[in-house]
């Protein structure tokens, strides 16, 4: 999967798909970012699971639960975390396998959009299969395929997103003065 998304991603920012350098060191290297990649998503998932669940015990024992606003506020807030972990998530994508001498600085932006829309790719997903476990007929069959769905769109958006990224001018200049300092 790590050797998949990292051609994919060199063949957008146009670089050797396959990276050159040593063939155990970058299986290494993949094993670690896709440790890094899974235990990041894990934890997004949870602190956006766990700060819906709770938004509206903690708004009861405040004495805030009739307050208009208060659960989105809550609400908001927990997105806003989740979207700090995908942020970090495209961050190391786009840096560590693209190959690209791009700063973080100059790729956050493309970073933070990839995060915006994988945080709504996933609130979509949880709705959608929210609705269809309720009912039996659609429980078995509609949340795999629907699943798989899923997946499939936020790969395309992650390509989407890379691609947007690499285009901007401040990644463009930083690879092209790279490549200049190498020549």
């Amino acid at each position: 999967v790590m050797n998949a998304l990292r051609e994919a991603l060199r063949d957008i920012w146009l670089g050797d798909p396959a990276g050159g350098g040593n063939f155990l060191l970058k299986r290494l290297q993949d094993a670690g970012t896709l440790v890094f990649l899974g235990g990041t998503l894990i934890v997004s998932v949870a602190v956006s699971t766990v700060t819906t669940r709770i938004t509206h015990l903690v708004l009861a024992w405040a004495g805030l639960d009739q307050v208009p606003g208060a659960g989105a506020a809550l609400r908001l807030l927990s997105v806003g975390v989740a979207i700090g972990f995908n942020t970090l998530i495209f961050l190391v994508l786009f840096s560590s396998l693209s190959g690209t001498r791009a700063t973080w600085r100059s790729i956050a932006r493309g970073a933070l959009f990839g995060a915006v829309g994988f945080e709504a790719l996933k609130l979509i997903g949880t709705a959608l299969v929210a609705h269809t476990a309720g009912n039996p007929v659609y429980a078995s069959f509609a949340v795999v395929a629907g699943l798989l769905v899923w997946i499939h769109v936020v790969s395309r958006f992650v390509l989407f997103a890379a691609a947007w990224t690499a285009t901007r001018r401040a990644v463009l200049r930083a690879d092209a003065e790279e490549e200049r300092a190498e020549d």
